[in-house]
């Protein structure tokens, strides 16, 4: 089981496969949601109210996974949709996609464990049996963030505060207004890499790609356990 305060360490690895996937629409929608009926009302009234080519999960996919994570994870792929939220930190993604990124970087102790995100920094949200796990692939370790999928989308994932100390991400609007946002394929990361040495200065954050970025990382630390 795992301890919430359990800060693991990295395995050797492979490099990381490409990820593929389809492009995403160019649309803009609202999402309009009941939320007296939705599983995520504070989710989607203060993080997802507009976003640029956000698309929901293909129907056979929710099929898939519908018996492997909480419902509010289905619903967020479903009503919410892949793409940015959070102006344009959270990126909710195809879990289809991510597995072979996960296989290469994670070594979970539990499964099924399924990423459903990912932030701006590349760094990974998963879903693991029964717990919420962060796998911070910049700094090279993983930590539970979460047990209560409700409570999780609803009072935590909310709170900017959350993402900016226990998510090591408080540089990202500095970031951000000095690099533009980053797209779908991209994230900010360091050059060097940290984890070949580089120093973990904000002058040394570039947009790379995020494939190339995630699986340097992997060569460099290993898998993270």
């Amino acid at each position: 089981m795992h301890n919430p305060a359990m800060i693991r360490t990295p395995y050797e690895t492979k490099p990381i496969r490409n990820y593929g996937g389809s492009a995403a629409s160019s649309c803009v929608r609202k999402i309009n949601v009941n939320m007296g009926q939705t599983l995520l009302p504070a989710f989607f009234s203060k993080c997802a109210t507009v976003s640029n080519g956000r698309v929901p999960l293909e129907c056979e996919l929710l099929e898939q996974y519908k018996n492997q994570v909480p419902q509010e994870i289905i619903e967020l792929w479903r009503i919410g949709g892949i793409g940015s939220y959070l102006d344009d930190f959270l990126w909710v993604v195809n879990p289809k996609v991510f597995e072979p990124i996960l296989a290469e970087i994670y070594m979970p102790f539990e499964q099924p464990c399924i990423v459903f995100a990912r932030d701006a920094f590349g760094d990974l949200f998963v879903w693991e049996k029964q717990w919420f796990v962060f796998v911070n692939v910049r700094h090279g370790y993983s930590h539970v963030v979460g047990r209560k999928a409700g409570f999780f989308f609803n009072n935590i994932m909310t709170e900017w505060e959350f993402f900016s100390h226990r998510i090591k991400a408080n540089n990202y609007h500095e970031v951000k207004d000095r690099l533009g946002p980053v797209k779908a394929d991209e994230c900010y990361g360091y050059v060097p890499l940290l984890a070949g040495g580089g120093e973990e200065k904000i002058e040394n954050i570039r947009v790379v790609p995020l494939r190339e970025h995630i699986g340097a990382t992997a060569k460099l630390a290993g898998k993270i356990g």
